[in-house]
């Protein structure tokens, strides 16, 4: 067993309703391997955006419409919860102390969440890891080099005569054939932001939501 480095501590107020939401996006992100910077992009946010909220410093202002964001990124797909017995005095409602402390081995990030709630009639600890993603620079310049055509194609079309969100674009990159290239979120922002650096697609602000047009 390889040693583990303490990574990361940190911790927020949540009420029972807010930790389950945090923690389903949270297993959501790990599920579709995607890193919290990841996500912001695909949201159409800052880098920063969604790593505020999963690490609990700006947990409370996620938005509806963030969460309906999340819920179409993830397709959906419905994370089970955390099973938190019923509380006979109520205290769900309010808000409580949950610690998040990550360890890393270098291939493999382990979560451990300490909240004060019992689960299944007893106080438990949260545990859960995380792999860590092999990027392979071979098929990395081959990913850049598929995703360059494909944007250029869908230029060529007039897809961004109008703006497409981060997940527009992407979910129109998945449709392509890739030949079993993986192809990642920060791949496409790689290439789109290629495109912008050149002036052939121009980066705005549309509702919210950070959106590439033609420039």
């Amino acid at each position: 067993m390889k040693p583990r480095t303490l990574t990361s501590s940190y911790a927020g107020m949540l009420t029972q309703v807010e930790m389950n939401r945090w923690y389903a996006f949270m297993r959501q992100r790990i599920f579709f391997k995607y890193s919290k910077e990841e996500l912001s992009f695909l949201m159409g946010k800052a880098p920063y955006y969604y790593s505020d909220y999963e690490e609990m410093n700006n947990a409370e202002k996620l938005t509806v419409a963030d969460e309906a964001l999340l819920n179409n990124i993830f397709n959906y797909r419905i994370s089970q919860g955390i099973p938190f017995s019923k509380d006979e005095f109520s205290s769900y409602t309010e808000p409580r102390l949950v610690r998040v402390h990550t360890e890393t081995d270098q291939r493999v990030i382990y979560y451990k969440i300490t909240h004060p709630w019992k689960c299944e009639n007893k106080f438990q600890v949260i545990r859960f890891s995380e792999a860590i993603p092999k990027i392979k620079l071979n098929e990395q310049r081959q990913a850049y080099g598929m995703l360059k055509k494909s944007i250029e194609q869908l230029i060529y079309r007039g897809t961004f005569q109008h703006g497409q969100s981060p997940l527009d674009v992407f979910r129109k990159l998945e449709e392509e054939s890739f030949n079993d290239v993986s192809i990642r979120p920060m791949y496409a922002k790689k290439v789109l932001y290629e495109f912008v650096g050149k002036g052939m697609l121009a980066v705005k602000n549309i509702n919210g939501l950070l959106s590439y047009l033609v420039s």
